[in-house]
């Protein structure tokens, strides 16, 4: 590990020379590479965005440029960080974290009005119809307590793909904005509510298809999903495979309330309603 420093200090003394003496990014890691501890040597050795977080947490957030965890969490979200900003980035975390802690609180008494005070404009669910356009009216769970839906577009479209591929049926997004469903009463979420980020709703599938605004296909809401979050999402989700509804939505960067908002306005072109 000594040798290969050494040999990262000598293309830093050339580099650090090229940037004329001014404090740019190549020599304030040359001089933490002489200074820094074991472990954030060991990172910028061993992790091959290394330099690519460095230079981002040197630009965007100095204080942190040497923090392993931090450098750890900029490397593995590197493509959404490019897209928006380190700072940008990290406020939806947070906004995300504060979301979950509010879903968590939905009971029997809470309105859809807070829902709105929280800055949710719509929600989603993820569904099937069959060959005649019959809508699927959710398994046992859903029929007896309500039926799931989610904040996060990417989430619903998951187990909406996942369905569809058990079922061998054409996969639907549904969305529905408060004003066309504040006489819903709600219930508590599932323990997954992090991972979901879910609202159950004390409806029927049917009703709620019927107060939803906008259905649009899973082919869709797949393109919408690529182009507003730079993800993609699988055309088919084996519920018995490894890569099933549970893990992907586990692993899932989730989407802040602001973009599923422009999900929404977005969809409203691919509205197949009738």
């Amino acid at each position: 590990m000594k040798k290969h420093l050494q040999t990262i200090l000598i293309l830093f003394a050339f580099l650090v020379t090229s940037c004329l003496n001014a404090q740019c990014w190549f020599s304030s890691l040359h001089d933490n590479l002489k200074i820094g501890s074991e472990e954030f040597k060991s990172f910028i050795k061993n992790n091959e965005e290394g330099f690519a977080s460095y230079k981002i947490l040197y630009e965007e957030a100095s204080a942190l440029k040497t923090n392993v965890e931090e450098l750890t969490l900029v490397s593995q979200n590197l493509n959404e960080i490019n897209r928006t900003g380190y700072l940008k980035w990290k406020a939806s975390l947070a906004s995300i974290e504060d979301l979950t802690s509010f879903l968590r609180t939905i009971d029997e008494a809470t309105t859809v009005a807070q829902l709105e005070g929280k800055g949710i404009k719509a929600v989603f669910r993820g569904t099937t119809r069959n060959a005649e356009d019959k809508l699927f009216s959710g398994n046992t769970n859903t029929i007896e307590n309500g039926i799931s839906t989610s904040t996060d577009p990417m989430v619903a479209l998951i187990f909406a793909i996942e369905t569809a591929t058990t079922r061998q049926e054409r996969g639907i997004l549904q969305i529905a904005i408060p004003e066309n469903i504040s006489s819903l009463r709600m219930s508590r979420p599932n323990v997954r509510v992090q991972y979901e980020l879910e609202i159950i709703f004390e409806t029927p599938a049917e009703n709620y298809a019927k107060l939803s605004t906008i259905e649009i296909s899973t082919e869709d809401a797949r393109k919408l999903v690529k182009e507003i979050y730079g993800e993609d999402i699988p055309s088919r989700i084996d519920f018995k495979g490894f890569d099933n509804a549970v893990n992907l939505t586990r692993e899932l960067k989730h989407s802040t309330l602001e973009q599923a908002y422009e999900f929404y306005q977005k969809a409203i072109k691919y509205n197949i309603k009738k």
